[in-house]
């Protein structure tokens, strides 16, 4: 059997977002697709990651108006623990954002008569007015997509992380998570 890569095993169907899709766009899609994390692609490159983690911590600097703190640097776009395990049916946790801003939306319609408020970028809330590039993670885990499985699964386990991006030719071309990894054991019987 020839050696298992990360070409065999990533999901290829990658979901990303622009620099300015705002933060309320992207936790919807996080909602709609049941992802916990997205890269953010300009043109073709990827400048970053948000994650569901970075819509919460965005949401808990926020609180009150106030301008955002500055997002920690991390290693992974999805340190969300167990969000491979979300079954099909169950909410994710965007899926809290959603409803906060139909919240705020009615409770903004009943104080102003109707008006929502602007739209991204110029003014509303903070979740309106904000970015995908103001809170993304700009540090990126990335590998090849000729990488060995256990050689990533390696990497991912001393780092810490859930999924890796696979990039070739300075292009996205996958996302492999630790999901994937444990199908490959099952279905290639890499263990050992």
């Amino acid at each position: 059997m020839s050696m298992v890569t990360l070409h065999d095993i990533m999901t290829v169907n990658v979901i990303t977002v622009s620099p300015d899709a705002s933060l309320r766009e992207v936790a919807e899609l996080l909602s709609s697709e049941h992802i916990s994390g997205v890269p953010v692609v300009s043109g073709e490159d990827v400048v970053g990651v948000v994650s569901a983690t970075d819509l919460m911590e965005f949401d808990a600097a926020t609180e009150g108006g106030g301008p955002p703190m500055e997002p920690e640097s991390q290693l992974e776009f999805d340190d969300q623990p167990g969000a491979e395990l979300w079954e099909e049916g169950e909410e994710p946790p965007a899926a809290y954002f959603v409803r906060l801003w139909e919240e705020q939306d009615r409770l903004r319609e009943e104080s102003f008569g109707g008006d929502a408020g602007p739209g991204p970028g110029e003014g509303g809330g903070p979740l309106d007015r904000y970015t995908a590039a103001d809170v993304m993670t700009r540090t990126l885990c990335a590998m090849s997509p000729d990488t060995p499985v256990r050689d990533a699964a390696e990497y991912m386990l001393k780092a810490g992380i859930h999924r890796l991006l696979v990039i070739d030719d300075d292009r996205l071309v996958g996302v492999a998570t630790t999901t994937d990894l444990m199908k490959s054991v099952s279905q290639y019987g890499l263990a050992g």
